[in-house]
C-alpha cells in the first residue's frame, strides 16, 4: 500500500490524499512496522503539492493538533462532526475540547441536527444510539433545532 501510495502522490495528478484509518492512533498490525502509527508511514512519504489527511476517530481537539504536528495537512472529522455541529468551532476556542461519549441518546442526536431518518441510520453503527427518552418528539425536537440561530 505504501508503495502504490508513494506512486500516486509522486505523480501530482491528485489535490489532496484522505487516509481513513478507522483509528488514526493504530499502529500496523506487521511486526516490522509496529511502533509508528499508520498514519505515521503515509505523512512520511514525500507528496509535492499533494495535502494529506487522515480521518478516524478523531474525537478530542488533542487528537487533531496531534495529526497535524504528526504531519497531516489537514484532519478529517465524521463522528466529531455528527456529535457535535459545530466541533471545529469548539476545538478552536478549547483545544482541549472533547466530544461527548458514546453512545448517544437520539434526543441528543437531534439536538445537533440530526434528523429522525439520520438517527435511525446511526442505529446501524453498534454503540452509536443509546435509549431514547420514553414521550420525546423527535419533530418537535428537529423543529425546536432549526429555530435555533447559527
Amino acid at each position: 500500500m505504501l508503495d502504490l501510495t508513494r506512486e500516486v502522490l509522486g505523480q501530482g495528478k491528485i489535490d489532496y490524499f484522505e487516509l481513513s484509518a478507522w483509528d488514526v492512533g493504530k499502529e500496523p498490525s506487521e511486526a516490522e512496522f509496529k511502533g509508528r502509527s499508520l498514519v505515521s508511514y503515509f505523512t512520511a512519504l514525500p507528496r509535492g503539492a499533494v495535502r494529506v489527511g487522515a480521518a478516524g476517530k478523531v474525537m478530542t481537539g488533542a487528537a487533531a493538533s496531534d495529526l497535524l504536528a504528526a504531519g497531516c495537512d489537514f484532519v478529517v472529522i465524521g463522528r466529531a462532526a455528527i456529535l457535535r455541529h459545530d466541533f471545529p468551532k469548539r476545538v478552536q476556542s478549547d483545544p482541549a475540547y472533547t466530544s461527548p461519549s458514546l453512545p448517544a441518546s437520539p434526543e441528543f442526536l437531534m439536538s445537533e441536527g440530526l434528523s429522525p431518518k439520520f438517527v435511525d441510520y446511526m442505529r446501524t453503527f453498534p454503540g452509536f444510539v443509546g435509549t431514547s427518552d420514553p414521550g420525546f418528539n423527535h419533530y418537535d425536537a428537529m423543529g425546536a433545532w432549526l429555530q435555533t440561530p447559527g
